[in-house]
């Protein structure tokens, strides 16, 4: 089965009932008792105006991160998502644990894109900036008709042992610009604790989440760039940095903290994400392609979970802009 590239857009009377409406990404029949984000306080840290939070709590200390350099990224309001009512945590046919069919993955996958998609679109109409906008693809096995410029044209499979963001392609029928892709295959192993073909010390479903939530960052990142018009997350010879992934880990953070305040996380899906992008950190630092090693990564997401501040993830891993 082909999954077409689609946006899920939301009428604007309906954005105002999304962070009570939609649901999250926990595990099958759980109740919502995730690991509680820390509470302590950063001096001096300033939301950035412009980007509404994720977080009605205060941000913790910090002991890692990059920091911004010059510029200034102005105008970002802080406020409340609307709380959960009620601790019903996302249903679904997948198990926690074991590994999904084709068509148990597909939608849990379709949960996660569709709940980060309503998270961030709340957010940005609530700083004032547009809708952002982006199709995806969930790749079937058997499909050989969905391709991406990031993969030189090439048709993607369904095992392709990566999940990405690609900023160059475009959705004739939408005119969205970007695209995520999804390898079905791929992702049902992660419910057993393989991430990209290295494991996990934590299985299950909610690895697979954080994934997701980190392409969609790409996303996120994308559109900030584009809509703020700030520099690009890239060394001056144009070469790429690891904080342009780091924000997408914390920025998987900051979706995954609106997803615990409506209460729609079990007490295993924490650990699962931050021991999923803990699999996939860099083994050594530099290379072509650097993404942060397994303690960066987790810190990361841990900045965006803690405080559900986007603006936090810019201060801290965008060079070139800083909250004032």
């Amino acid at each position: 089965m082909r999954s077409a590239l689609r946006k899920v857009r939301l009428p604007a009377a309906l954005l105002l009932l999304v962070a009570v409406l939609t649901t999250g990404c926990g595990s099958a029949g759980s109740t919502g008792s995730a690991a509680s984000p820390a509470a302590s306080s950063v001096a001096g840290q300033t939301p950035i105006p412009g980007l509404a939070t994720a977080s009605d709590g205060q941000a913790p200390a910090r002991t890692t991160g990059a920091a911004g350099a010059s510029g200034e990224l102005g105008g970002l309001a802080t406020m409340r998502l609307p709380q959960a009512q009620s601790n019903e945590a996302f249903q679904s046919e997948v198990l926690s644990t074991g590994t999904p069919s084709a068509a148990e993955a597909t939608a849990y996958i379709t949960a996660v894109v569709e709940d980060a998609d309503q998270t961030w679109s709340q957010i940005f109409a609530d700083s004032g900036l547009a809708e952002p906008t982006v199709s995806y693809a969930i790749i079937q096995p058997g499909s050989t008709g969905i391709s991406s410029e990031c993969t030189g044209g090439q048709p993607i499979p369904s095992d392709f042992n990566n999940a990405f963001y690609c900023w160059g392609d475009a959705d004739p029928g939408t005119g969205y610009v970007g695209a995520l892709y999804f390898p079905v295959e791929t992702f049902m192993q992660m419910w057993n604790g393989q991430i990209f073909g290295r494991d996990s010390l934590q299985a299950g479903d909610f690895g697979a989440a954080v994934v997701i939530g980190h392409e969609f960052g790409h996303h996120i990142q994308a559109e900030l760039q584009e809509q703020l018009q700030l520099v690009p997350i890239a060394a001056a010879n144009g070469a790429k940095l690891k904080e342009g992934e780091l924000i997408a880990d914390c920025f998987a953070g900051v979706w995954a903290y609106s997803a615990y305040s409506r209460s729609r996380l079990d007490e295993t899906d924490v650990q699962e994400g931050i021991e999923a992008i803990a699999a996939i950190g860099d083994l050594e630092e530099g290379g072509d392609d650097p993404h942060g090693t397994a303690a960066e990564r987790v810190d990361a997401f841990y900045a965006g979970y803690r405080e559900g501040r986007p603006a936090t993830c810019v201060q801290l891993y965008w060079p070139g802009v800083t909250v004032n």
